[in-house]
């Protein structure tokens, strides 16, 4: 069973921070992209504002496992992603897993992104983190 402090491995969060850095910086409009454990820890964040990364991390694993309810009820099989769209710009959160091992990721994106844009770089930043997940644990 993976732990926190598996997850929190030097390497896999500094392979994570840059990986979040890369995300942040190609993709117009995107301005926090965090990575927390499904049960709510931050593992890595990286943002061009201050944040409360581990007040997002907890709330946003939460909203994921409640989405991963509904989506049960429903019988649609496994949740994979949630969008909530504001005035001012999108939260998107999928998970990211490779096995029994698995993070959640959040993207905070202003007005200026596109929807397309932040999933075809989630889905890029998935296949990478991905890979590394089975280093971990």
């Amino acid at each position: 069973m993976i732990t926190l402090q598996n997850y929190r491995n030097e390497a896999f969060v500094g392979f994570c921070n840059e990986k979040l850095k890369e995300y942040t910086q190609n993709y117009r409009g995107i301005e926090t992209a965090l990575l927390a454990t499904p049960d709510g820890f931050e593992i890595a964040v990286y943002s061009h504002k201050e944040t409360q990364a581990d007040k997002l991390a907890a709330v946003g694993s939460s909203l994921f496992a409640l989405g991963s309810s509904l989506v049960a009820e429903f019988n649609l099989k496994d949740c994979k992603s949630i969008i909530l769209d504001s005035e001012r710009g999108k939260v998107y959160i999928s998970s990211i897993a490779n096995g029994n091992n698995a993070v959640v990721l959040m993207v905070q994106s202003s007005d200026q992104a596109t929807l397309g844009n932040i999933i075809h770089g989630a889905k890029r930043l998935n296949d990478d983190i991905a890979g590394k997940l089975n280093s971990i644990g």
